[in-house]
């Protein structure tokens, strides 16, 4: 069994155990909350893409929040795009769509140069390797218009030792990395990044919220003798989610192109 198959029945039973949970594809609440908030300030109307959706819940908060724009929620788990179908069921949204994609295999000619925006939410760091990566941006790239937009909250290395860094200095551990995740080499990525897209900058919303959760809430826990990953759903997490973000520490970062 390959990696990459690994990881999709990693998700396929996230999808089997969690549902249409809010934490089926991230269990810190908090982060999910500044993750969506930080996507819809780049939002507008217009055709929008959300790949790698899994079971809907960010995409269709989107959609409600631009009743006039259309949604297509896209992801490789069958299991997750149940859900996803049975959530939009659910709650009446009109405006959104599910199906199928696998971000690494050729794009349908019938989504190629359709959308105004792509989102995705930490897709590209569940692929296997940088080669992947690079193919699912320029995929990614594919399904937006001239002018259009990619707005990807991903990981990437650069991030993860900017945060690693400030521990070490505590004398805190480096943060642990899910087995199911590569992180972006950002850096290289720019720089093969084809000729078609452009790489416009990073919203590092997530900064505070890290300097709270993994570095001040880790020294002092830690300190403690207690878990810091305990707890994410406390209030420590709860209050350092409201700090307006300043600083690059954050590990989860918008990654913002626009395609020529």
């Amino acid at each position: 069994m390959t990696e990459a198959v690994k990881v999709k029945e990693h998700w396929d039973k996230m999808a089997q155990s969690m549902g249409k949970a809010q934490q089926a594809t991230h269990g810190d609440i908090h982060l999910r909350a500044l993750e969506i908030e930080a996507i819809q300030k780049y939002l507008k109307d217009g055709r929008i893409i959300d790949v790698g959706c899994g079971n809907g819940y960010s995409t269709l908060k989107f959609a409600k929040e631009l009743p006039n724009s259309s949604f297509l929620g896209v992801d490789y788990s069958e299991e997750m795009l149940e859900y996803a179908r049975t959530a939009k069921a659910e709650s009446n949204t009109e405006n959104v769509e599910f199906e199928f994609l696998d971000i690494t295999q050729e794009v349908p000619y019938k989504l190629c140069n359709q959308f105004d925006i792509a989102v995705t939410e930490r897709c590209l760091i569940n692929l296997t390797s940088h080669e992947a990566h690079l193919t699912g941006l320029i995929n990614l790239g594919k399904l937006v218009k001239p002018g259009g937009l990619l707005c990807l909250s991903e990981e990437s290395i650069q991030a993860y030792n900017r945060i690693n860094d400030l521990r070490k200095s505590a004398g805190l551990s480096d943060m642990t990395i899910q087995w199911h995740n590569l992180y972006l080499d950002l850096d290289r990525l720019i720089q093969e990044l084809p000729s078609d897209l452009e790489y416009i900058g990073a919203d590092d919303f997530s900064s505070s919220y890290y300097l709270g959760t993994r570095f001040y809430k880790a020294y002092f826990y830690e300190n403690q003798g207690l878990d810091p990953a305990a707890d994410v759903t406390g209030d420590f997490n709860r209050l350092a989610a409201q700090i307006p973000p300043m600083g690059d520490y954050g590990l989860l970062n918008l990654f913002l192109f626009k395609k020529k």
